[in-house]
């Protein structure tokens, strides 16, 4: 699939991924993720993310610092945290934090579940693509800029790839 090139003035999904690329500086899409972001705050589109978006960007940006201070592989990260729970204390999260403020924060409730559960029967995607899809949709949101192929399934959503 070729990315979806962007216009002034639209309303676009961001994943996690972009957001993990951009704070971690990926070697691969940091750039053309920061560039992407700038875009954001400079107005020339609005970005919009869910509350998994920042969870799951969230648990990146810490599962990276453990790996980083600690090399506890991403995999084992969970179950270190649950036996150190100290150690979260020590993982600023301002970063994130500030980035999340330029965003719009889509809610998810009772009707974006119930349409996630008929996403997830209709293109194979799991539940947190479907809800983050379900809001998209009832937000009319119908570009998402992600890494994740399992958004190509959908066939309603225009894919923006770093």
């Amino acid at each position: 699939m070729t990315s979806t090139i962007l216009t002034s003035g639209e309303k676009i999904f961001i994943d996690s991924n972009i957001l993990t690329y951009h704070l971690l500086n990926h070697p691969l899409h940091g750039n053309t993720c920061r560039n992407f972001i700038q875009g954001i705050q400079d107005r020339e589109w609005s970005g919009f993310i869910t509350p998994i978006v920042i969870s799951e960007t969230i648990f990146n940006f810490i599962k990276a610092d453990i790996f980083r201070m600690y090399g506890i592989r991403p995999g084992q990260v969970a179950s270190f945290i649950k036996g150190h729970p100290e150690i979260l204390k020590e993982i600023p999260l301002d970063r994130p934090g500030e980035l999340f403020e330029m965003f719009n924060i889509m809610p998810i409730g009772k009707m974006e579940t119930s349409e996630a559960l008929q996403i997830v029967g209709k293109y194979g995607v799991l539940i947190n693509d479907a809800l983050n899809i379900a809001a998209m949709k009832a937000n009319g949101i119908c570009i998402a800029a992600t890494n994740d192929r399992d958004f190509e399934r959908v066939i309603e959503i225009k894919i923006w790839k770093p």
